[in-house]
């Protein structure tokens, strides 16, 4: 029954995306933008989550949360950010190639298994890396493409990260407890740089209507139920498992969907690179 957990986080996490993406896309043209955008969604979240949970909240819980909202809120800002500049594919896919990194820290302090074939699908990732960053067909990539989803790789190491580590050490069976905090965390966050950037007469570049709104709150109560769903796998199931499932089975679907949704077209190369990273991410989790 854990292991329907995978499925259930790839279809969220692949619904927050392809909607993320086109709005991205479609309205999403300054840091103020993505800023006011994402805060809107952690708000919703944390106010779902609140309403929803019966929230245990302890001091390291508290310095744990304003830490990996910090990190969330930096990784959505830079993800956004090269959705408006480049493909989302492309930009997920390389984002989800960061889990390398969580699980072989995870095999390292956790004795979590990393077998030979896992090992090779390291190596394969690399490859996979090279191949899709090559420019896509009829969708051009702005050189500050390449700093923002460099940018979104490392962000996404250190929430993975310190998220395994929290609930390792210290959640105690509670991971949803967590999860409204630093959801609340990431929102207040949010609220304070977007108040400092209107102070200083910076404003959206799009009319905050009803569009934004429902956009936002939508995306807001995906991520909400996704964190909810992620942060118990990452609780009951080995990183070197659930990560390589999920980004697998993520990539893949963002693919699909960016193809049929967003009709974004890849060159026959970047086709390599993504199928180079769906055998890796299979590898891994043999």
């Amino acid at each position: 029954m854990e292991y329907l957990l995978i499925p259930a986080a790839c279809l969220l996490a692949t619904a927050k995306i392809l909607i993320q993406g086109k709005f991205a896309k479609d309205k999403s043209r300054t840091p103020v933008d993505a800023i006011f955008f994402n805060g809107l969604i952690f708000l919703t979240g944390a106010l779902l989550l609140w309403l929803l949970l019966d929230v245990r909240v302890t001091a390291v819980a508290v310095i744990a949360g304003l830490l990996i909202g910090l990190i969330n809120l930096s990784y959505q800002l830079f993800y956004v950010s090269a959705f408006s500049c480049g493909p989302v594919s492309l930009t997920s896919l390389i984002s989800s190639v960061s889990m390398v990194v969580p699980i072989v820290l995870s095999a390292i302090l956790y004795k979590e298994a990393l077998t030979v074939n896992r090992i090779l699908g390291i190596a394969v990732t690399v490859a996979a890396l090279y191949f899709s960053t090559a420019r896509a067909g009829g969708d051009k990539i702005q050189p500050k493409w390449y700093l923002f989803t460099a940018l979104a790789f490392l962000a996404n190491c250190g929430s993975t990260m310190t998220l395994k580590v929290y609930l390792k050490e210290f959640a105690v069976g509670d991971s949803s407890s967590f999860v409204a905090i630093h959801f609340t965390a990431s929102a207040l966050l949010s609220l304070l740089l977007y108040c400092i950037l209107r102070c200083r007469g910076k404003r959206c570049t799009y009319p905050i209507g009803r569009s934004v709104l429902l956009t936002g709150v939508s995306i807001g109560v995906i991520l909400g139920i996704f964190n909810l769903i992620y942060a118990y796998a990452m609780l009951v199931l080995d990183a070197t498992l659930l990560l390589p499932l999920y980004n697998g089975g993520t990539t893949l679907l963002v693919t699909l969907g960016s193809a049929l949704l967003m009709k974004e077209r890849l060159t026959g190369r970047q086709y390599t690179g993504v199928l180079l990273g769906i055998i890796a991410i299979v590898l891994m989790s043999i």
